[in-house]
């Protein structure tokens, strides 16, 4: 790179940092005015330790003014697999929300090796039900210690 590349990259680098801090510093009071919304409307109530709970659950839309201010206020579910395991058969299958199901993994580094040192028909057979689509593109900046 010659040096007014390197000058342009550097003042791309800059302006990515501001914007990235920008967004940062908006994210944060866009999470307060959410808050004090929730808390106006009383969706959501804290204690004295400062744990939000839920009044409603689900979505509601009221009207203020000009706007029509949508909230939801849900729980997020998560099964403790160890004390599922403990209590499975003494729940009364009509009322048991767990399903256990199978999941698969994809191992990349053994697909990669195989589209390296497979033959033909290994990797027309893996094509058959790998696919491939582009992930999203991530840059990150980070201070160079060794300047």
């Amino acid at each position: 790179m010659n040096e007014d590349n390197i000058y342009q990259t550097e003042d791309m680098i800059r302006q990515l940092e501001h914007v990235n801090y920008l967004i940062a510093e908006m994210n944060v009071d866009k999470q307060k005015l959410e808050r004090e919304l929730l808390l106006r409307f009383k969706r959501i109530a804290f204690d004295d330790n400062d744990k939000m709970h839920i009044s409603k659950e689900g979505g509601e839309t009221v009207q203020v003014g000009k706007y029509n201010l949508t909230m939801t206020t849900n729980y997020t579910y998560r099964i403790n697999k160890k004390e599922y395991e403990v209590y499975k058969n003494h729940v009364r299958r009509e009322f048991n929300p767990v399903t256990e199901k199978v999941s698969y993994e994809l191992n990349k580094k053994a697909y990669r090796e195989a589209m390296v040192y497979g033959d033909v028909d290994d990797k027309l057979m893996l094509s058959n039900f790998i696919e491939l689509e582009p992930a999203k593109p991530t840059v990150k900046v980070n201070p160079c210690t060794n300047i």
